[in-house]
């Protein structure tokens, strides 16, 4: 049936499996599966994501949770683009008894207006409280960088934090 509730509904599930579909790999999958119940963590994204998104399929990207773990999320302090390169910088102290120093970071950038995403699962650790990505996005582009920890063995995560970049 076409009736308006649902394809509010699937404009919505489009919006959010279609930006799923881009950061799966190196972002949901890593964050996600292992704490999904009789799901895949792509599906429990999506759950979980479906109150930010209008029927019209505009994602609220302030809104967007990208990670959701036992860890506090991370206190991002500044973003920075300059010569094909996005640096992050975050504070290194480790303030909940379940974060470490060692935690690998994790990395979302969502260019909103291209209606692409990338996912990084970036070479950099809680301690070192900077990290520097090769820029996937245009000259210019303005977007949301989602940042999320994980222990080194999996076994805990984050909450995910967003910081946006307007140029």
């Amino acid at each position: 049936p076409r009736t308006n509730s649902q394809m509010a509904q699937r404009g919505k599930l489009s919006a959010l499996t279609t930006l799923a579909s881009q950061i799966n790999t190196g972002f949901i999958k890593p964050l996600w599966d292992r704490d999904a119940k009789k799901m895949s963590g792509f599906n429990a994204f999506i759950q979980a994501n479906m109150v930010n998104v209008d029927e019209n399929g505009n994602v609220t990207w302030s809104d967007l949770i990208a990670s959701k773990g036992k860890m506090v999320k991370p206190e991002l302090s500044a973003i920075n683009v300059e010569a094909g390169s996005i640096t992050l910088q975050w504070s290194p102290a480790v303030t909940d008894a379940y974060s470490q120093a060692s935690d690998k970071l994790y990395l979302a950038i969502v260019d909103s207006l291209e209606n692409k995403a990338y996912a990084f699962s970036a070479n950099a650790i809680r301690s070192a409280g900077t990290c520097s990505v090769a820029s996937p996005l245009a000259v210019g582009s303005d977007f949301q960088v989602y940042a999320a920890f994980r222990r080194e063995d999996g076994s805990v995560v984050s909450n995910s934090a967003t910081i946006s970049y307007i140029d």
